[in-house]
């Protein structure tokens, strides 16, 4: 009888509004789509295939974009480490590397000094046809290989510390930051 009840309301709600649908977007999608800069406007159009891939509705655009996306990703980003790893004077200068799939997908490169910029354009060039749209380079204070010795610096002098009332707490991913408390 609940059951019925509840179809009836809804039913009605619909009706009301001129039988335009209503669909909910849930805080999984919500969180999906602000992750993936996509639009919070969800796609009341059942779409089979993004459901199975992506666990919600997308709109044939959004799911082409995410697609492409995770061919990039899976195809080109190994291949653009493997070249990159290839030269030691690059490899030294790198700060990290991420996707900022917030900004579309964008393929992100800290470096250290901008001196390798264009050689790491250059490399990165031969393996990825989508540099120029895909590609971003920020300059930043440290390379990865310095932070990774200051890491491991602080950790060697954790038992001294403790001795002197100083905790160290965990990296932290999303800042990557150490606290000393």
């Amino acid at each position: 009888m609940k059951k019925f009840c509840m179809f009836s309301f809804l039913l009605t709600f619909v009706i009301l509004l001129g039988g335009n649908s209503v669909y909910a977007v849930d805080d999984y999608e919500l969180k999906f789509r602000d992750t993936f800069g996509l639009s919070k406007e969800s796609s009341p159009n059942k779409n089979s295939s993004s459901t199975a891939k992506y666990g919600l509705n997308l709109t044939e655009e959004e799911e082409k974009d995410l697609d492409f996306r995770m061919e990039i990703q899976n195809k080109y980003i190994p291949e653009i480490v493997k070249a990159l790893e290839k030269s030691t004077k690059v490899k030294e200068k790198i700060g990290g590397m991420y996707i900022n799939q917030e900004n579309g997908g964008i393929f992100t490169i800290l470096i250290k000094e901008d001196d390798v910029e264009n050689v790491i354009r250059n490399t990165v060039k031969e393996v990825f046809p989508y540099e120029e749209e895909y590609l971003d380079i920020k300059i930043v204070d440290y390379s990865e290989e310095e932070l990774n010795n200051y890491q491991d610096k602080l950790y060697e002098l954790e038992s001294t510390l403790k001795k002197q009332g100083i905790r160290i707490n965990p990296l932290n991913l999303d800042t990557y930051s150490i606290y000393l408390a």
